[in-house]
């Protein structure tokens, strides 16, 4: 297909996305994960972001651009730098640096605030990471960088509850869990 994925994490619901990737590929229930996540991700890349349960980063290459993915919460980290038409990208900061190598260190005012960079941010001169539940779509030969949030913790109304159904409620969601 011309496309590359790579991917590093663990998928908590691989089951589901197999079955769903069968429409697709034969035998997928003994495919690698990455040809299912491929497969899943060229037919329906919204379906598949919406419906994994993973903690992962993931890197997909098409042509010239290169899409840079984490996870839903942010469990795994993504490190990028564009330099003119250089663009790199690894799972951590020391990777970047020694590609550079440059160590520009700076102090945002988020540091300054809460004692740790947020967002985007990082702690190095021209080093950004891709953001819980994000894609950074790259395209090295243009310069082109755009970012877009894909997932969204969203803060649902409390629920009105009995004791006894508050906890069968918390056993459901504890079983499910599990089972995943």
């Amino acid at each position: 297909s011309g496309v590359t994925l790579i991917f590093c994490g663990h998928i908590y619901n691989m089951d589901e996305l197999q079955k769903r990737a069968r429409l697709f590929l034969p035998n997928a229930e003994d495919r690698k994960p990455a040809d299912v996540l491929l497969t899943l991700y060229l037919q329906d890349r919204n379906w598949l972001l919406r419906e994994i349960n993973a903690k992962f980063v993931a890197a997909v290459c098409q042509g010239e651009d290169i899409i840079l993915i984490r996870d839903k919460i942010g469990e795994e980290q993504i490190y990028y730098v564009a330099q003119g038409k250089n663009f790199v990208f690894a799972s951590e900061i020391k990777q970047i640096l020694t590609a550079f190598r440059t160590c520009d260190l700076q102090f945002p005012d988020s540091v300054k605030l809460f004692e740790t960079p947020i967002d985007d941010e990082t702690m190095f001169g021209g080093v950004r990471k891709v953001e819980a539940g994000s894609e950074v779509y790259a395209n090295p030969n243009t310069g082109d960088i755009s970012r877009r949030r894909y997932w969204k913790l969203v803060s649902l109304p409390h629920l009105q509850l009995s004791e006894l159904e508050f906890e069968e409620h918390f056993q459901d969601l504890l079983r499910d869990s599990i089972i995943r």
